[in-house]
């Protein structure tokens, strides 16, 4: 440590400050330079072949190519649609594989049956790569253009097309039977859990309203103190002061709740009008898990089948427990619960954030 009182200790720390230190900087980022620049100049030019390559067959589509030492794989990235017809080739598909090396490349491209999408035979291609344009063309057919692109978007895919047409269904035996597999494997696994929330929300309803409701209120009770603290110490010139604050009357340990069945709110939600506009909402946080839903005419046709779809879901399961109902003289009416949509609409916002697909 350098004393204040000693002049010529001080005057050689301020030399050594001022000289030695700012070269020896600049004489270690020199060096830094140079390793960096030798290190560069060692590495190999990176290959330009892997990556994501925007493409357009029936529709844009996005492959990616993947591969090393001269030989590359062409799988689909996102639906495929072959050319001509409107079968679509699911992401992962393999597409092409082809080899070579300095802008030449030879191999094979997969060609696809129009009328099921099922694998048809491979045909002879030629690739050329100049820039990031990757050129190739199949034995008998037109060129097709590979454009390399640095983030890949993925195109969104319409829920309504998502789903094939009797004619686009594999009829493949494996297919067949993998499709069979799966839907059972859904039917089993999905349904419960849903089932199981969907119970326990409904038999807890009222409860997790009030406890909503309880924090609302010590929320508000909250501001208000913050409020008034901050009025007291204005000296209470506030030119529109607030009324008396009645706290007691706002704590929960006081304040009442009425069952739900009394409310206004809980009363219209058992009308007709209410179940309908329920439905409608519900239908339109379904809506917004498709990617294109917007404001035109196929939207509307989505939103209104979805409604119906509601509807349909809805009379399936509550017309034999109301039948039941009525035989043993049960009292049997309809209720939607409201606060479930805020359950929907943090779903649907978790969908589209993750961009998860088709939704949940």
């Amino acid at each position: 440590m350098l004393c204040l009182g000693d002049p010529i200790l001080a005057a050689v720390g301020m030399f050594l400050l001022g000289r030695l230190v700012p070269a020896a900087c600049a004489v270690a980022l020199m060096s830094v330079g140079l390793a960096t620049s030798a290190a560069a100049t060692n590495q190999p030019n990176p290959d330009p072949i892997p990556g994501d390559w925007s493409v357009t067959y029936g529709s844009p589509a996005v492959v990616t190519i993947s591969g090393s030492a001269g030989s590359y794989t062409v799988r689909a990235k996102s639906r495929v649609q072959v050319n001509g017809t409107s079968c679509f080739l699911a992401p992962g598909t393999l597409l092409a594989t082809f080899s070579g090396s300095g802008g030449s490349y030879s191999g094979r491209h997969s060609l696809w049956q129009p009328s099921n999408c099922s694998f048809a035979s491979w045909d002879p291609m030629t690739l050329t790569l100049k820039g990031t344009k990757l050129t190739a063309v199949l034995a008998g057919f037109g060129p097709i253009v590979f454009t390399k692109i640095r983030s890949a978007i993925v195109p969104k895919t319409p829920f309504r097309t998502s789903v094939p047409t009797p004619a686009e269904v594999a009829r493949d035996p494996v297919a067949v039977a993998e499709t069979i597999a799966i839907a059972a494997g859904i039917v089993i696994f999905v349904p419960f859990p849903g089932i199981l929330f969907n119970r326990t929300l409904e038999e807890n309803y009222d409860e997790i309203v009030a406890r909503v409701r309880r924090t609302r209120q010590r929320l508000r009770g909250l501001f208000d103190m913050l409020w008034l603290l901050m009025v007291r110490r204005q000296g209470g010139r506030s030119r529109s002061p607030r009324p008396p604050l009645d706290f007691e009357s706002r704590s929960p340990a006081v304040q009442t709740y009425p069952e739900r069945e009394q409310t206004p709110e809980g009363i219209f939600w058992r009308t007709p009008l209410g179940i309908a506009l329920f439905l409608l909402l519900s239908s339109l946080l379904y809506g917004f898990l498709d990617p294109t839903f917007g404001p035109d005419l196929k939207s509307i046709a989505a939103l209104v089948g979805l409604a119906l779809g509601l509807v349909v879901t809805l009379l399936v399961f509550c017309a034999p427990i109301a039948l039941a109902y009525r035989r043993s003289a049960i009292p049997f009416s309809l209720s939607a619960l409201p606060g479930t949509l805020v359950v929907g609409l943090a779903c649907v916002l978790v969908t589209r954030l993750t961009d998860f697909q088709p939704g949940y």
